[in-house]
């Protein structure tokens, strides 16, 4: 699967070292891909709090609103997210934070 998702980055034209490194970060986990906008991809792992994992201990920011709330931390160049959505879904994005 991961060789099917790289030849679509080249397909694509994204930068395949970032996208092999955003996948080691999921790599375990059951992830869905996208690419809402050019050179930008975010990976989903649904029902995983990734930060916890990783155990990320500087939080940066929480949003909290009557849709539910997200932790989101700063790791090596990464914004790792945790979404938890009230009484619908759970889960941690990653994205490339871009220089």
């Amino acid at each position: 699967m991961k060789h099917y998702i790289t030849s679509l980055f080249l397909l694509s034209g994204i930068v395949i070292t970032a996208q092999n490194s955003i996948l080691e970060l999921a790599e375990g986990y059951h992830y869905e891909l996208s690419i809402p906008f050019k050179g930008d991809t975010i990976v989903h792992v649904p029902n995983v709090d990734l930060a916890n994992k990783l155990q990320l201990e500087e939080l940066h920011r929480v949003i909290e609103d009557d849709r539910g709330t997200s932790r989101i931390y700063y790791w090596n160049g990464w914004r790792i997210s945790y979404h938890e959505v009230k009484g619908q879904r759970s889960g941690s994005t990653i994205s490339r934070l871009t220089k």
